[in-house]
């Protein structure tokens, strides 16, 4: 099928529902640590990025977009081995 190389496998959307599960519990306990502690704004935004920033960057990216690309086998899948 031409349009089945577009649909996400239900692995990717699950990681992908974790990442925005993890993204939204460390505003929410930043918000509440930081509004419990009466601490400055400019340092919660500080923290919230930094945190935001570091997940994405220790849970690599690239690695759910290879697993879509490729089967356990390394051989391409769907439309990217028919060539579109």
């Amino acid at each position: 099928m031409a349009g089945q190389g577009l649909r996400p496998s239900d692995e990717r959307v699950a990681d992908l529902l974790v990442d925005v599960a993890v993204v939204v519990v460390w505003i929410i306990v930043a918000t509440l640590v930081f509004r419990a502690l009466e601490l400055p704004v400019t340092a919660y935004y500080l923290v919230v990025f930094a945190g935001v920033v570091s997940y994405s960057l220790a849970t690599d990216p690239r690695e759910w977009r290879l697993r879509s690309t490729f089967d356990g086998e390394g051989t391409r899948t769907g439309s990217e081995r028919e060539g579109n």
